[in-house]
C-alpha cells in the first residue's frame, strides 16, 4: 500500500490516543507496538516521553515512519520490519499494544501463534492490549455495503486532495472484507485511483477471550470504547486488556499438590 496515502487517511484519527497514553502511564515503557504502520500511535507516545519499538512487516510504512520520526527529532523510536507471527526481540516489555483493528486481520491459527509469541516478550505482569471493531456489530451488518464517501484529505507529499470511499462485503463464514478506494485528484483534472482490500476474520468476543486464556493470559478488562466503558454487544469497539501469567514451575505445582 502507498504509505503516504495510509498516513494521510489515518493521521487525523485521534479518538484513541488518550486511551493509549493512559495505558502507557499505568505500565510504563519501553512499549512495543505491533502493526505500527506510519506511527500514528507510536509517535504520540514518543512525544509523551516513552521509548517505543515499532514493528511492522511493510517496508514502505516503516520508511515513512522513519522520516516522520526524524522530523520529530526523536531518538527514542526503534523500528523493526518483521512478521508479527515470527518476531523475536531480546527485550521484554511491560506493555505491548496492538491498535487499530490489526488483530482481526489475523486468521485463527495466526492469532494463536501471535499470542504465544507475544507472551514470551512480556515482562512478568506485563500487559497486552488490543483494539478492534466490535465483531458482533460487524456480523449484524447487511452482507453488502454500497460505496460511500468516507473522507477527504490532502496528500501529505504534494498537498493535492484525496477522496476516500469505502464499501464492504460480509460473508457467512465470519469473513468481513473492507474495500477502500483512494482517488488522488490533480489540478489538470486527472486522477490516480488506488484500491486497498483488508480482510477481517471475525469471531464472537468470548472466542477472542478464550484465545487469550488458552495462550496463557489473564484477562484484566474487556472494554467497548476508548472512554473505558465496559464492553457490550452495542459497543463500537472490542478492547481486550490481558496480562502475562507466568507458567507454574513443575516442582512448585507438585509441592502445592501435596
Amino acid at each position: 500500500m502507498d504509505a503516504w496515502l495510509y498516513h494521510g487517511h489515518h493521521q487525523t484519527y485521534t479518538e484513541d490516543l488518550i486511551f493509549w497514553e493512559e495505558i502507557a502511564l499505568k505500565k510504563g515503557g519501553p512499549i512495543l507496538e505491533l502493526g505500527c504502520g506510519t506511527g500514528r500511535v507510536s509517535l504520540h507516545l514518543l512525544k509523551k516521553g516513552y521509548r517505543v519499538i515499532g514493528l511492522d512487516n511493510d517496508f514502505n510504512m516503516l520508511t515513512a515512519l522513519k522520516q516522520l520520526a526524524k522530523e520529530e527529532k526523536t531518538s527514542q523510536l526503534y523500528i523493526l520490519q518483521a512478521d508479527i507471527t515470527q518476531f523475536y526481540l531480546c527485550d521484554h516489555f511491560p506493555l505491548i499494544i496492538f491498535p487499530c483493528n490489526t488483530y482481526s486481520t489475523l486468521k485463527p491459527i495466526e492469532r494463536k501463534i501471535t499470542l504465544e509469541r507475544i507472551n514470551k516478550q512480556l515482562t512478568q505482569d506485563g500487559w497486552l492490549v488490543i483494539s478492534m471493531m466490535n465483531p458482533t456489530l460487524l456480523n449484524h451488518l447487511p452482507q453488502v455495503g454500497e460505496p460511500e464517501l468516507d473522507t477527504l484529505f490532502n496528500h501529505p507529499i504534494d498537498g493535492y486532495p484525496v477522496q476516500v470511499t469505502s464499501s464492504w462485503n460480509r460473508h457467512d463464514n465470519n469473513v468481513f472484507i473492507l474495500n477502500w478506494t483512494y482517488d488522488h485528484l490533480f489540478p489538470d483534472g486527472t486522477s490516480k485511483r488506488t484500491q486497498i482490500i483488508t480482510t477481517h476474520y471475525l469471531a464472537a468476543p468470548e472466542c477472542y477471550l478464550d484465545d487469550f486464556r488458552n495462550s496463557g493470559y489473564e484477562i484484566v478488562n474487556c472494554l467497548g470504547d476508548f472512554g473505558n466503558h465496559a464492553y457490550s454487544d452495542q459497543s463500537p469497539y472490542l478492547i481486550i486488556i490481558a496480562k502475562h501469567k507466568p507458567k507454574r514451575k513443575s516442582n512448585e505445582y507438585k509441592n502445592k499438590s501435596r
